[in-house]
């Protein structure tokens, strides 16, 4: 069908008029504030890398060997901390519950003792490159102190008292002088937090898009110690600490560049007798996770 010239001047004036909208919108995204601009960057994965954490078949090379618990625990170069435990509605704590917490440095916060020397270095790293320094407002909270921010805030923000990670000291409310709570984002240093901190063992423990799955809702302020190489497996892999933890079958053996890990039950191990080092963490929902370094 034969198009008149006026209805193709009225197609290429909506071509143009289209196409300058979406270069108004490009400039107006670049040109937003910061904290905005690194939502959306977020939002659509610029900054995560490629990730190898594929499930693996042993070599007929490695050696295999049964542990007991008491047996790895004897070992020098086996750690055990709570490095991955998951705490939420589902998998809350037990009565019986008591973290391996540590005073950091002379403070009066407590925080797990798995933490200390990652949040040192992170928090080292903020101050030499962007100036600022990184504050701790909340670490450890009693059972009565959560429940007491859960009654204030609601369940949108809070956890309750037996379903919070900060009754672990593993997980940190920071701040950067003037600029606490979203505002962090408004800031270098915070943008570098959420989008860096993985590389020192901790995650935001509720990110975008996932309170379908966490129940909390974004929290660019609440960072989780979960360790090496796990941290960087979840930020790049943009999932949850919940989807991490199912992913992974009991049994199986899985790599990740120079690390293997396993997810297993009970009191008896079955592990490479050869590696480097062990961390063996419980998650929370009747397993252990161990991280290897062969």
């Amino acid at each position: 069908m034969k198009i008149s010239k006026k209805r193709k001047r009225t197609l290429i004036i909506l071509a143009v008029s289209v196409l300058i909208l979406a270069l108004a919108c490009i400039f107006a995204v670049l040109s937003i504030r910061g904290d905005w601009r690194f939502i959306i960057g977020e939002a659509i994965g610029i900054g995560r890398e490629s990730i190898d954490f594929h499930k693996t078949e042993l070599s007929s090379d490695v050696i295999m060997e049964n542990f007991t618990l008491g047996q790895l625990l004897s070992k020098e170069n086996v750690q055990f901390d709570q490095s991955l435990m998951l705490i939420n509605k589902d998998y809350r704590l037990d009565g019986g519950f008591s973290p391996d917490l540590v005073d950091y440095k002379d403070s009066g916060l407590k925080v797990n003792k798995c933490i200390i020397s990652s949040f040192s270095e992170l928090s080292d790293h903020i101050y030499e490159n962007f100036g600022q320094k990184l504050y701790i407002m909340s670490s450890y909270r009693t059972p009565e102190e959560q429940q007491e921010t859960y009654d204030e805030l609601g369940g949108d923000i809070a956890s309750e008292k037996d379903a919070s990670e900060h009754l672990t000291g593993l997980s940190l409310d920071v701040y950067i002088s003037g600029y606490a709570g979203k505002a962090i984002l408004k800031t270098e240093a915070g943008r570098y937090i959420n989008s860096q901190c993985h590389k020192y063992g901790f995650i935001i423990r509720y990110p975008l898009f996932k309170k379908n799955i966490t129940g909390i809702s974004y929290e660019p302020w609440h960072i989780r110690y979960v360790g090496l190489p796990h941290s960087s497996i979840i930020y790049n892999k943009n999932i949850t600490l919940e989807e991490y933890i199912e992913s992974m079958e009991e049994g199986s053996f899985y790599v990740s560049g120079e690390y293997m890990i396993t997810k297993q039950k009970g009191e008896n191990f079955y592990l490479p007798s050869q590696a480097i080092s062990y961390v063996i963490s419980p998650d929370n929902t009747g397993s252990y996770i161990i991280t290897m370094v062969l």
